[in-house]
């Protein structure tokens, strides 16, 4: 069992229980399922070493409030103790999220782009509902369908996750999870069309840096954490081997 601590100190505003379609419930209820122990940190002055001490892993899922020196200090401190960190950031530096991510993920050789991925091919399709009928299917090509893996734990068994409004990753070559296909682009002014500025080719949507301590996974979309999206494609699967692997037990 691991003891998972969620970050929601930091302008997060998470769901746990079950609500509209951007809360955690499901991930939240998949986890205890599988045995581990969930808390949240709630006020920003318990976001301290003495809190992140007695958590295997540290969830921190698109803040939109900046990490002081002092928080840094502590999440630094706690992977070099071992523990496990997951951070997930949303598209184009949305609430800032971009730049407050990067005064950590930078530690360890990471960048949140201000960007988007968008696919006009391999394309997330999803139904539309108005007043609880199904009236037809939407394809969306912000929301984009990863289907190129590195070898590793985390992808065993993977075959594709999606990506759904999320940004690129920069991070050395051998330490990338995930790619978006070579058709994608990274759209730069958030309009879903390719413009000369953007370039053309496969993205890297989740990394895993090298560490000699601790454990460290970097998504580029929070959403596939969400109740919306969380049983679609392989997104459980890929969620619940990241969250074992931090933990050691992958």
């Amino acid at each position: 069992m691991a003891r998972i601590l969620f970050d929601d100190s930091h302008g997060e505003n998470l769901v746990m229980e079950e609500g509209s379609g951007s809360a955690l419930s499901k991930l939240s209820g998949a986890l205890r399922a599988a045995g581990h122990a969930l808390n949240l940190i709630h006020r920003e002055q318990d976001f301290c070493p003495p809190t992140l001490q007695g958590a295997d892993i540290l969830v921190i899922a698109f803040p939109s409030r900046r990490f002081s020196d002092r928080d840094v200090g502590a999440i630094l401190g706690f992977v070099e103790k071992g523990g496990g960190l997951l951070l997930t950031g949303e598209w184009g530096n949305l609430h800032g999220s971009a730049d407050i991510l990067n005064t950590v993920s930078q530690c360890f050789k990471v960048v949140f782009n201000k960007d988007r991925i968008t696919d006009q091919r391999n394309i997330h399709e999803e139904e539309v509902r108005v007043m609880g009928q199904r009236v037809g299917m939407r394809k969306e090509p912000t929301y984009a369908m990863i289907r190129r893996f590195r070898s590793h734990p985390i992808t065993r068994d993977i075959s594709e996750v999606g990506h759904i409004s999320g940004c690129s990753l920069s991070a050395p070559k051998h330490s990338v999870l995930a790619w978006s296909d070579e058709q994608s682009f990274s759209d730069l002014d958030g309009d879903g069309e390719l413009d000369p500025d953007e370039l053309v080719g496969s993205f890297a949507t989740a990394v895993t840096p090298e560490l000699k301590r601790g454990r460290v996974v970097c998504i580029g979309d929070t959403s596939i954490l969400t109740d919306r999206y969380f049983d679609q494609a392989d997104n459980r699967a890929f969620l619940l081997n990241t969250v074992h692997w931090l933990a050691g037990r992958l």
